[in-house]
């Protein structure tokens, strides 16, 4: 049965769900999913279908068996490919599960995406799927856990590792210029925000800023912006019936013909179509 989350818009499947261990089935129906952080480890293995996901200053595209990984407190965000993408996607706090091992303690894998035909695949492959397997049929919390535990330690073993403390002082200080920075579009996306106004809050002149947010999330600000603005709207189209002028403007494109046109580019039909026929084909079977 699909849900629709109230904060993302997504829909998903909620395969298993507890305060450490969260696995979801979830489609990608948005155009952008906008940079955020968590708490938890983050793995994504795309089932069929296509997405990019940006992270540590890169997008990577990722294609049915692809795997990727995302650190507890890393912002990253996704982006929709070229064809209607199922992905899984399992978070889980290792700090809180996995306390008393002191090898994963200050330290963060460095192997973001695993592709199908690298030897470090196979094993994290099998134990996903196995660990789907377990979370569908079981509810025996230990055997959750150390099914999890399996899975781990193959991400221990095959993938590569780095101490937290190795960031520069740069990197550090560019990470909180960024995440500053996406605070503020995420505060203000519903009203207009100009590269000057942007620019002055990173500190940065118009063209370093735009430099660094490139370099920093793989996409311009204008790009940015326009996406997550779509993808307020798609959430406003899916759980409400307000009229699609209103959702333009609340979430900032300057005018209805602006917002149609975005859209269309992005999901190659009108807003009023994608609301009747997802609402239709998705929704209403909940």
């Amino acid at each position: 049965m699909w849900e629709v989350d109230n904060m993302s818009g997504f829909l998903y499947e909620r395969v298993h769900y507890d305060k450490n261990i969260k696995l979801f089935l979830t489609p990608l129906t948005a155009v952008f999913v906008d940079m955020h952080i968590h708490d938890e480890m983050e793995v994504i293995c795309v089932l069929k279908g296509d997405m990019h996901v940006l992270v540590n200053n890169q997008k990577y595209h990722l294609n049915p068996g692809d795997i990727i990984i995302i650190n507890a407190f890393e912002p990253h965000g996704t982006l929709k490919g070229n064809h209607d993408c199922m992905h899984m996607l399992l978070q889980f706090n290792p700090f809180e599960i996995f306390s008393n091992i002191d090898y994963q303690k200050g330290m963060r894998c460095i192997s973001y995406k695993i592709d199908k035909d690298t030897e470090a695949h196979v094993p994290l492959y099998n134990s996903l799927q196995e660990l789907y397997r377990v979370f569908v049929s079981s509810s025996n919390e230990l055997r959750i856990k150390g099914h999890l535990s399996i899975l781990y330690a193959d991400m221990i073993e095959n993938l590569e590792w780095e101490s937290i403390g190795t960031k520069s002082k740069k990197e550090e200080s560019d990470l909180f210029i960024f995440q500053k920075v996406i605070h503020y579009i995420c505060d203000n996306y519903h009203q207009p925000i100009t590269l000057d106004q942007i620019s002055k809050v990173s500190g940065f002149s118009t063209y370093h800023f735009c430099r660094f947010f490139k370099r920093m999330s793989g996409l311009t600000f204008i790009e940015y912006l326009t996406n997550l603005r779509l993808d307020k709207a798609v959430f406003s189209l899916l759980t409400n019936e307000k009229a699609i002028c209103k959702i333009a403007y609340e979430c900032g494109f300057a005018s209805i013909k602006s917002f149609n046109r975005a859209f269309k580019n992005a999901y190659g039909i009108s807003p009023r179509e994608y609301r009747k026929r997802f609402v239709s084909s998705h929704v209403s079977k909940t």
